[in-house]
């Protein structure tokens, strides 16, 4: 980990932040919000400050102020992504303050699988997202 923070030093002023992104985690892995806090909560307090964070979790049963509340200890930014098994974004603002850093993170993602039915090139808009933008 030291040597990948090293490199974005390198950067200097045009570093964005570091998005951690995880993925869908069954209930095998963690059996529900607490026991996924408990691991996240240190790992965030052992990550360098030098960096802004944002987190993407892709399992909707953490979408929750327990989530939250560990975000903004470790001035975390979650990343509200529009991905497939995910509420969109529009609907989780709705029902809790994702505002957990002094910055706010957003990916426009949508169904891979829809879009590689239509095309196998990503040089061109295959869907229009209009709506889902417009929430």
């Amino acid at each position: 980990m030291q040597g990948y923070y090293a490199a974005l030093a390198g950067l200097e002023a045009k570093e964005g932040p570091v998005v951690l992104q995880l993925p869908w985690l069954p209930k095998t892995i963690f059996r529900n919000l607490g026991e996924f806090l408990k691991r996240l909560d240190p790992f965030l307090a052992a990550l360098p400050t030098t960096s802004r964070l944002a987190i993407e979790v892709r399992t909707r049963e953490f979408l929750h102020e327990e989530l939250l509340a560990v975000l903004r200890k470790h001035r975390t930014a979650l990343v509200l992504s529009e991905v497939r098994g995910m509420p969109h974004a529009a609907e989780v603002v709705e029902h809790l303050d994702v505002m957990t850093s002094d910055f706010f993170y957003a990916r426009l993602i949508g169904d891979r699988a829809v879009v590689e039915r239509k095309t196998k090139t990503f040089d061109k808009v295959v869907l229009n997202k209009s709506e889902s933008l417009g929430r």
